[in-house]
């Protein structure tokens, strides 16, 4: 009886959800996007390699899937939990093509900086 409620309860959808959105600082996004492109970066693009959450981590690959979701809303080329590390950076690169530096897709308000900002509205 009761592993029957305990299956019961872990069928559910709310047991299935995903855990997103994902709450997560820049600093931490900073560092996960750091170790999915030294991962990316250290493996040849030829050989089978494991999806970036076994690759980097769950918790890094979350933050990481979690930015590309913001920025891609809802497109087609989202991110998602099953993508090669590789995959993840060059959609985030295809999204955030007009942001300055290393890492794309680092708000101004956190430090980052966009390359041609949008014009200001005439009052």
């Amino acid at each position: 009886m009761r592993s029957a409620i305990i299956l019961i309860l872990l069928a559910t959808p709310a047991a299935a959800a995903p855990e997103y959105p994902v709450q997560h600082t820049t600093a931490e996004y900073l560092a996960a996007y750091g170790k999915a492109r030294a991962y990316a970066q250290a493996h040849s693009p030829l050989k089978a390699r494991p999806i970036c959450r076994k690759a980097i981590g769950r918790r890094s690959s979350m933050v990481v899937e979690q930015r590309c979701r913001d920025v891609a809303a809802g497109t087609r080329t989202n991110c998602t939990t099953r993508d090669w590390c590789v995959a993840m950076l060059d959609n985030l690169a295809r999204h955030c093509h007009f942001w300055r530096g290393d890492v794309p897709c680092v708000h101004p308000e956190d430090g980052g900086s966009i390359r041609n900002p949008p014009p200001t509205p005439r009052p």
